[in-house]
């Protein structure tokens, strides 16, 4: 960086430095001809970038989060992965960028005035609050995927109980049906006249203990 030019190099286009080479020459001229203010517009157009990636982030997390509480496919877990590991990287861009805005601010050097320090300072705040706000989108994803991962379990758990409280009523069911289905020579009661309404007397009410007794303990 020199006074009369500013030399960079990147693999591909970057959207900050197109945007200062539209707009910085009418800036220049209308409110300051420095070199300072030349500094300002490069970390004021490179923030807004940044503000800009962090809105497209918390919309994207807030449809998941929308996602996550109704019907899913495994497709979402990778999608949620994919966007958890794009908050980790964006962050970790975003603290040397912090580091050296944060020096920029409070040490003197002959390439920007004090009059502009407060303004860079004022970015600082800017890009620790977008730092902030990506660990709380992360938060946010998190505890989204936790909640539907309890939903899940929950639902598991509820599908789990009608089988248990039909096994326990249907159990001394079989076990008649069981004894009652061996095929012995000797089995006094089919012999009995009354023996067949016997056993479906049998049947209903052990039916209706086990409804009762469920119903006491409130499984039912």
């Amino acid at each position: 960086m020199g006074k009369q030019f500013l030399a960079t190099i990147h693999r591909r286009p970057v959207l900050p430095l197109d945007t200062l080479h539209h707009d910085f020459q009418a800036d220049f001229i209308r409110h300051a001809r420095t070199s300072s203010f030349f500094i300002y517009e490069i970390w004021d157009d490179l923030i807004e970038n940044y503000l800009t990636v962090q809105n497209a982030i918390e919309d994207h997390v807030k449809q998941l989060q929308n996602h996550l509480i109704g019907a899913i496919d495994n497709r979402v877990f990778r999608r949620v992965s994919e966007l958890g590991s794009d908050l980790l990287h964006f962050r970790k861009m975003l603290l040397p960028d912090l580091t050296v805005l944060t020096e920029i601010a409070s040490r003197k050097s002959i390439f920007f005035s004090k009059t502009t320090q407060p303004f860079l300072a004022n970015m600082v705040g800017n890009l620790e609050r977008a730092i902030q706000d990506l660990l709380f989108n992360r938060e946010i994803l998190s505890d989204s995927l936790n909640l539907q991962m309890s939903m899940s379990t929950h639902r598991t758990n509820e599908v789990v109980k009608c089988l248990t409280v039909v096994n326990t009523i249907f159990l001394p069911l079989t076990f008649l049906c069981d004894v009652y289905g061996m095929n012995f020579n000797v089995f006094p009661e089919l012999h009995w006249r009354y023996s067949y309404v016997v056993f479906w007397i049998a049947v209903v009410l052990i039916t209706l203990i086990g409804v009762v007794v469920l119903r006491k303990e409130r499984v039912l």
